[in-house]
């Protein structure tokens, strides 16, 4: 059996066909790459304002004393899950007394949980902040990138776990339902 050749139409069609699939797939790159540039800098905005619903005494307060701005947010945040912790535990004491069991005990076991991950992440970013790389500027980065964004992230999962389960009256940031005018 002989081999095939194609023929210089062949040829033709599946080069101009390689063409247009390398034009698609150019066009896809263009495409997400100005989708990701104009992204930016709404995520940048979104933060911004985030941060400016943080009541102005609190955050002139916390630079007053050399806080960070991570570590003032996040002392926001866990008062105020302390603070739910302790309405919903006094709940679920005075139904047992009442002799209703099981009342709120997986809402109170939720909130611990959330609250314990939530100051271990802290513990865990104290840590990694406080223990810079030492040498150049690549070992810098490569520090932030291996201990301090892990360790930002679990503070970031615990926090929004967190914002699920704490009431909104005692939740004193716009949850992400309010920033999304869900409300």
């Amino acid at each position: 059996m002989k081999p095939r050749i194609d023929s210089a139409h062949d040829f033709d069609r599946r080069r101009a066909a390689a063409k247009r699939t390398a034009l698609i797939v150019g066009a896809i790159a263009v495409f997400l790459f100005a989708l990701s540039i104009i992204e930016v800098p709404l995520i940048a905005r979104g933060t911004q304002e985030v941060l400016r619903l943080v009541p102005g005494a609190q955050r002139e307060a916390a630079d007053a004393l050399g806080v960070a701005r991570w570590r003032s947010v996040l002392t926001i945040i866990l008062p105020a899950a302390l603070k739910y912790q302790t309405e919903v535990a006094q709940s679920v004491a005075a139904a047992k007394a009442a002799g209703v069991n099981g009342g709120g005990t997986e809402l109170l076991n939720s909130l611990v949980s959330g609250i314990n991950a939530l100051t271990k992440g802290i513990s865990s970013l104290e840590h990694a902040v406080g223990h810079a790389a030492e040498g150049e500027p690549y070992d810098h980065a490569k520090h932030s990138r291996d201990k301090v964004v892990p360790a930002l992230l679990e503070v970031r999962a615990a926090a929004d776990t967190l914002e699920g389960i704490v009431a909104d009256e005692y939740w004193p940031l716009p949850t992400y339902r309010e920033m999304l005018f869900i409300k």
